[in-house]
């Protein structure tokens, strides 16, 4: 990766924090104002989904801010060093915790009573969404781990 690509690969990461926080600061509660607006009744519901809502999008947030970490290996030539490993395991306990937490949120809002279709095809979606990327993560763990014990025996030969 050069220099370049990853200094645009980093304005774009941070382009998508500004965005989440953007998101989470004035869209979410805009929303949840308006589904209160038409639905009443959805009012119990506003605190414990901004909550949710926040800790999901900081799971992505933390995410973003490991693959720049990983930029920095990539950049400096050092990414199939065991220092990589433990950022990409990173990736994998927090998207774990975002699965956690959407799961959870499916439950809570079926023992509530709370199912509107959006929402719970909207968790249905995003759970496979999430573990899907869990299973990706854990297939590149699995691929950088031996990369790196290739480029170590490698190192030692020459």
């Amino acid at each position: 990766m050069t220099v370049v690509t990853a200094r645009f690969v980093r304005f774009l990461l941070t382009l998508l924090v500004v965005f989440s926080f953007l998101i989470e600061v004035v869209f979410v509660p805009l929303i949840g104002q308006s589904i209160i607006s038409d639905f009443p009744e959805a009012r119990p519901f506003f605190i414990p989904a901004f909550v949710w809502v926040v800790l999901i999008m900081g799971c992505g947030q933390a995410i973003l801010v490991v693959v720049w970490r990983l930029i920095s290996f990539v950049v400096e030539r050092r990414i199939f060093t065991a220092a990589a490993l433990p950022w990409v395991r990173a990736i994998i306990v927090i998207s774990v915790g975002a699965l956690t937490l959407l799961i959870s949120a499916f439950i809570v809002a079926n023992i509530l009573g709370f199912t509107p279709p959006a929402a719970m095809y909207g968790l249905i979606g995003l759970s496979l969404l999430c573990l899907t990327f869990v299973l990706i993560m854990r297939t590149m763990l699995g691929l950088l781990r031996r990369a790196t014990a290739l480029h170590d025996e490698l190192a030692e030969v020459i």
